[in-house]
């Protein structure tokens, strides 16, 4: 089991007992189909939907019965199952959603699916939209994941490390902080993590941040918005409060609906990875924010 935790000025990683690198072969039945990925709001794309409830362009009609795999969170409908998955539109998260014709587990459970595209019913493809307190969501309808096995989604992202999957343009000045104090290969390094990313658009005058004389303020700030343990957003939600790595506490509550990390609200959620897990959120974490606003030095 690999530890991280805070030591005077750094962080010190314990390595010891950490699992090999070396691939370990499944067994042929366990092992899963080699499908292209796709996401939800890609299958809508190639369908030619749109978000007003009528096409948009022409569909992709090669998308029809040709293998897949998808992941999103199962969610129960009067007219069956569905599978949501968040996504985002320049800086707005809306969710996706398609009906699939089988019972994919529990409610909110994480899968990931393989199987096909096929046409449902006899009405013509459209999109129903759904406003909520949460942001929207866009409801396909007229065609249906027709699955042929059901996992974990865990399964899928288990070798996709967090501090890798941050090549967004969004979030390109949080993981040039990371590089730039060298936090970002202890963090690869360690194991069970909650990261908030907070996206480009929530730092003021970034390059101030990298000035060579500013290199322990940016340390600290990349800090403040690890936690030493995973936390999904459904955890989030039960806890009144979180701590980072800079031994600062953080209020956690529910506005309408959305999660709030002190004045923080998440923009995105449960970014999976085989160290953590990470929220991309609209505020970056400062000192001030912390309970009872202990500033630490």
């Amino acid at each position: 089991m690999r530890t991280a935790s805070l030591i005077g000025a750094g962080l010190l990683i314990c390595l010891a007992g950490c699992r090999e690198d070396a691939a370990v072969s499944a067994p042929a039945e366990d092992r899963l189909p080699a499908y292209p990925r796709r996401s939800l709001a890609e299958l809508r794309d190639a369908l030619g939907l749109g978000h007003a409830g009528r096409l948009s362009g022409a569909a992709n009609q090669a998308v029809i019965g040709e293998p897949f795999v998808v992941t999103g969170t199962v969610t129960r409908a009067r007219d069956g199952f569905l599978l949501m998955e968040d996504t985002m539109l320049c800086c707005t998260s809306f969710t996706v959603g398609f009906r699939v014709d089988a019972d994919p587990g529990p409610e909110g459970e994480w899968v990931a699916v393989f199987g096909r595209l096929a046409r449902s019913g006899s009405a013509a493809p459209r999109v129903r939209l759904q406003a909520g307190a949460g942001g929207f969501k866009v409801i396909v309808a007229g065609y249906v994941i027709e699955p042929e096995r059901i996992v974990p989604a865990e399964r899928l992202v288990q070798q996709d490390n967090l501090v890798d999957q941050m090549g967004s343009e969004s979030l390109s000045i949080f993981a040039r902080a990371l590089r730039e104090t060298g936090v970002a290969e202890v963090l690869r390094a360690a194991d069970s993590i909650t990261i908030l990313v907070p996206v480009d658009q929530a730092f003021n005058e970034p390059e101030q941040l990298f000035l060579p004389e500013n290199r322990e303020q940016l340390r600290r700030l990349v800090l403040r918005h690890v936690i030493p343990t995973r936390l999904r957003e459904k955890d989030l939600m039960e806890q009144g409060s979180v701590t980072s790595l800079t031994h600062e506490e953080f209020p956690v509550r529910t506005v309408n609906g959305s999660l709030r990390i002190a004045r923080a609200r998440t923009v995105f959620e449960d970014v999976l990875g085989s160290n953590g897990v990470m929220h991309l959120i609209s505020a970056v974490l400062q000192p001030e924010d912390a309970v009872g606003a202990v500033i630490a030095r």
